[in-house]
């Protein structure tokens, strides 16, 4: 069964998506009009996103069914891994997938991102600049200025 919730941010709302017991995936809010369901899946993913955007939180603990190639998933995973108040480089990351030329590919699988702000893509950095973001640059300036890693 898919269920289907809001999550108000200071960015914005964003939908959640559960299947059975997993998160697919946690992205900006849409126009379609889902039945939504809150379900206790879909009310700790609001408690841990609140506890985010006040600070109190560092790291997710959400069960993610993450989709895609395996090199998709190797990035998310790899971006799992990068700590709060923290950046790496797209080359970086290539590097550490074993995969070190691959660096324009990380920054597209860090654009199909399922998971806003719970794989934390937006710290990810380019190695002469700040980057993109999916969501837009403002948001990803938000979000480090929030975890401190920029100032």
């Amino acid at each position: 069964m898919i269920y289907f919730d809001t999550c108000k941010t200071l960015i914005g709302d964003f939908d959640i998506t559960i299947l059975e017991d997993k998160i697919i995936s946690f992205l900006p809010s849409t126009s379609k009009d889902y039945k939504k369901k809150q379900t206790r899946l879909t009310q700790e993913v609001k408690r841990q996103v609140d506890a985010y955007f006040r600070g109190d939180l560092k790291e997710f603990d959400l069960p993610l069914l993450i989709k895609g190639s395996d090199f998709k998933k190797k990035v998310l995973v790899q971006l799992l891994q990068i700590k709060y108040g923290k950046q790496k480089s797209y080359k970086e990351i290539a590097k550490e997938i074993a995969n070190p030329l691959s660096y324009r590919a990380v920054g597209n699988a860090c654009n199909q991102n399922d998971f806003c702000i719970i794989i934390p893509c937006h710290r990810v950095v380019s190695s002469h600049g700040i980057g993109g973001y999916a969501l837009g640059l403002d948001k990803k300036i938000f979000l480090l200025k929030l975890e401190g890693s920029l100032k």
